[in-house]
């Protein structure tokens, strides 16, 4: 199941991922998993949908979506301007 959780978590298909991991890069990933855990994107909508659902409960209205940051991730790359601008901290 490893590698169908990192092909969700990466957004490629499992024969995607196969066809483009070397067994190194595999067995880095599986280290990397086991010391910090790869995105769970379907624990990550469970929680959300509970807080929304305890949140009607009580009479508010939640967002669901705002308790999802990685459903939310722009697939845009950062362009290089927009890099340097996060380290330049606003300095030109």
């Amino acid at each position: 199941m490893f590698i169908h959780r990192l092909a969700l978590a990466l957004g490629k298909t499992v024969a995607d991922l196969l066809g483009s991991l070397s067994i190194e890069e595999l067995h880095d990933w599986q280290q990397y998993d086991r010391q910090a855990g790869l995105p769970d994107l379907a624990a990550q909508w469970q929680r959300a949908t509970a807080i929304s659902v305890a949140g009607a409960a009580a009479g508010a209205t939640i967002d669901a979506s705002e308790y999802m940051p990685l459903l939310a991730w722009d697939a845009k790359p950062a362009t290089a301007q927009e890099i340097k601008g996060v380290f330049s901290n606003g300095r030109q």
